[in-house]
């Protein structure tokens, strides 16, 4: 709730005002919370019975300004001291008690104590800004837009001569770089005669017991996703001597080596078991990080690792930085809907919390729909200027979202790491070059 020193933010001591008060005045003891079935979950309301005194605060949970009213259950000499007089509200008497209404700002703390006999709270209810849920609607149908989109349309990355079409005249291919030397029984060549989606592909052999034979594309920009999923197709000349082949992606982090790696055929020296065994057909063998870092990360490559004897070819390199697996796609267009009908029956911070979520945020900072939709109109096209409000009020604050009396501001983009220089590129396993 409170983040900082000792001392309130300098420069923002009015703003902060109206709540340090609030806090300040309650007790220092737990409260509880009132019962919640079928109240408004767009407001928290907790109280504190002590002798024949009732303290109690409200919590607005949202980023947009709200009208609470709370319905205090006890005798009719009951008497009600707030401690925000800063915010307009309203006391008058009901049956069976008395109500309180008092206009919160985004994220605000009101509270007060109530005398004159055992309290209770007996139910409230909140008025949101006109158009809120209109546009979280909007918000979370866009979801669903975005999503779809997105698995038929993942984003890839160009890589030069992906299908090896391209070769120079010694039969060796262009545009990737690998191993060269005078170790008999390994070859990196392009074979004309057979291909996948193509008429060649990569021909990598190891006969050489003790060598391996890699191979890497040109460096190419890191995502800013912080993903990265490379496949390609791949076979082998024979599925009974399995190859020990590694499909890697490769830059360096801070100046060192950054290497991962997923396995395939023949099992690891350590023990390690391979994703899948190859076969004499052309399979898709891929590998995918979804940890990708995004700073301080450079001359990125994908490449292939035959780390012992054996043969493979290799066609149809794709490398994507924008892609949903069937897990994720189907968890959004479940939660989606549920969304949408949380917006239209009312529940709008519930719909919030989904609009927020990890993914509906990845999916709009990352996903462009074609027609350029955007998930809502901007709030000054959706609702009044808001009104001016007084010094000591607190600002609006902002979550990135276009909510009717909510202030947006840009972030600051975050500085980037400066590798440090490094003497060796490849990985210590690559000796031959």
């Amino acid at each position: 709730m409170i983040d900082g020193g000792w001392l309130l933010p300098l420069g923002q001591e009015a703003a902060l005002a109206p709540l340090a008060k609030v806090y300040r005045r309650l007790p220092t003891e737990p409260f509880e919370t009132a019962p919640q079935a079928g109240q408004s979950q767009e407001l928290v309301v907790r109280t504190l019975q002590k002798g024949e005194k009732t303290y109690f605060y409200a919590v607005n949970p949202t980023p947009w300004p709200l009208t609470a009213e709370i319905q205090f259950a006890g005798p009719p000499a009951l008497r009600l001291l707030p401690y925000c007089d800063e915010r307009q509200a309203n006391l008058r008497q009901a049956e069976g008690g008395i109500n309180w209404t008092v206009e919160m700002e985004p994220f605000d703390l009101v509270g007060g104590e109530l005398t004159g006999g055992k309290v209770q709270v007996a139910k409230w209810g909140v008025s949101p800004p006109a158009g809120v849920g209109q546009i979280l609607g909007e918000q979370s149908q866009d979801v669903t837009r975005r999503a779809n989109y997105l698995r038929d349309n993942p984003r890839r990355i160009g890589v030069l001569n992906a299908s090896f079409e391209k070769q120079m005249a010694d039969g060796s291919v262009t545009d990737w770089v690998h191993a060269r030397g005078p170790v008999p029984g390994m070859s990196v060549r392009i074979d004309p005669t057979q291909g996948s989606g193509s008429a060649r592909s990569l021909h990598l052999l190891n006969r050489a017991a003790g060598n391996a034979v890699w191979v890497r594309s040109t460096p190419f920009a890191t995502p800013t996703t912080g993903r990265i999923k490379m496949s390609a197709q791949i076979r082998t000349a024979d599925a009974a001597n399995q190859p020990q082949l590694r499909l890697a992606i490769e830059g360096k982090l801070d100046g060192k080596v950054y290497y991962r790696r997923e396995n395939f055929g023949a099992v690891e020296p350590d023990g390690e078991p391979p994703t899948s065994l190859l076969g004499t057909q052309w399979t898709e063998c891929s590998i995918a990080l979804t940890d990708l870092p995004i700073a301080g990360l450079t001359e990125l490559r994908v490449g292939f690792d035959l780390m012992g004897p054996g043969e493979v070819w290799i066609d149809d390199v794709q490398v994507k930085d924008l892609w949903l697996t069937d897990g994720e796609y189907s968890e959004l267009i479940k939660s989606a809907p549920t969304a949408i009908l949380q917006a239209q029956s009312g529940q709008l911070n519930e719909c919030r919390l989904f609009v927020e979520g990890y993914w509906p945020s990845f999916l709009r900072r990352n996903v462009q729909l074609p027609d350029q939709r955007e998930a809502a109109p901007e709030a000054s096209r959706s609702a009044k200027a808001p009104t001016p409000q007084p010094p000591g009020t607190r600002p609006k604050l902002p979550i990135g979202l276009p909510i009717p009396g909510m202030r947006t501001e840009p972030q600051p983009q975050q500085p980037s790491r400066t590798a440090e220089k490094e003497k060796g590129w490849w990985p210590g396993w690559m000796k031959w070059r």
